[in-house]
């Protein structure tokens, strides 16, 4: 089966003030119909409040909160809508928006496992909430130290405060979604080029072995490196794959297979999420994290939105209840 390429390559960006260096973690919530993203490299934490559908879509009110000294990898919602916990440096970190107020919860440098001897070299890159309010987040080498094999994919139990280690030795974790009955996890290994597969057992918030589900090179034979970055992930366990350094977004069916190609403007596209049926919104990047500057030219670090057909309905990120009870 061939897949279907899908050119949008002359899009305009749906935001028309932003371009970042870093955009991430791609977030709609739905309670107060925003949209929000980050600028990993600036601390930036940007929202927007959506108008119209997907046939008439327009935005208004564009926030940006600046957090000083940071780096935020991903956004967790939380019921609160004035309340959004952050993958930050140094572990999870409440965001109030009304009183732009920023601080820890809990703190991954603590951890014996985590620090082994060494200085802290890590920090948040993507993660999400399970099906029973634990955050999962996925740690890698912060900035000026690149990528390592120190990276990780931990647990933060919220009832308990206990911090587990699930996965090392991960070089950069990426993309994270539960398939709507909750049953299996799927997570994507960037430098390895592999989104896993992996069975979550809903009593105990533990996973099993993880299996190579989609290996994107065996996809894109001849292309050099093909890496995940984040991914949506439809009812029916459909994945809209972002692909860093190829320009484009892979749709893989509920097998596993390439069906649709999406050429997107810019190189390193970083995330998508779902916003009205078949409507799909998608951060992108611009220069490398050791670049001072904006890469001229390119559309890389804007904000673009398309809209598909097929009827595909995305998995909204879940919810945190808050406050939390322990």
């Amino acid at each position: 089966m061939t897949a279907r390429i899908l050119d949008f390559t002359k899009i305009k960006p749906f935001i028309t003030d932003f371009k970042g260096r870093l955009g991430e973690s791609a977030t709609i919530n739905r309670n107060n119909n925003t949209f929000l993203w980050v600028d990993i490299i600036k601390g930036e934490i940007h929202r927007v409040f959506l108008k119209g559908n997907k046939l008439n879509r327009s935005y208004e009110n564009h926030e940006i909160f600046i957090i000083p000294n940071e780096s935020i990898g991903v956004i967790h919602l939380t019921s609160n809508d004035d309340i959004v916990l952050l993958g930050a440096n140094f572990g999870i970190a409440e965001f109030k928006f009304s009183t732009n107020s920023f601080k820890y919860l809990w703190k991954f440098d603590k951890l014996p496992e985590i620090l082994q001897g060494q200085d802290y070299k890590l920090r948040s890159n993507d993660g999400n909430i399970d099906p029973n309010g634990n955050i999962w987040q996925g740690l890698m080498g912060d900035f000026q130290y690149g990528q390592h094999d120190q990276g990780k994919l931990v647990k933060i139990d919220t009832k308990t405060n206990q911090i587990t280690v699930e996965i090392e030795k991960v070089f950069c974790p990426n993309g994270i979604n539960w398939s709507q009955n909750g049953e299996t996890l799927y997570w994507a290994s960037s430098k390895e080029g592999i989104i896993y597969k992996i069975p979550f057992d809903l009593i105990n918030s533990t996973i099993g072995t993880k299996e190579p589900y989609i290996i994107l090179n065996d996809w894109y034979p001849g292309e050099g490196d093909i890496i995940p970055d984040g991914h949506a992930l439809t009812e029916n366990n459909h994945i809209f794959s972002a692909l860093w350094g190829h320009g484009s977004l892979a749709h893989f069916d509920e097998t596993g297979t390439l069906v649709e190609k999406y050429k997107i403007p810019g190189i390193n596209i970083t995330d998508v999420i779902f916003g009205d049926e078949d409507e799909i919104f998608i951060t992108t990047a611009n220069a490398l994290p050791e670049d001072e500057k904006l890469i001229d030219g390119t559309l890389g670090g804007s904000i673009f939105r398309i809209v598909l057909e097929g009827g595909h309905k995305g998995i909204d990120r879940p919810v945190l209840k808050y406050p939390l009870i322990n």
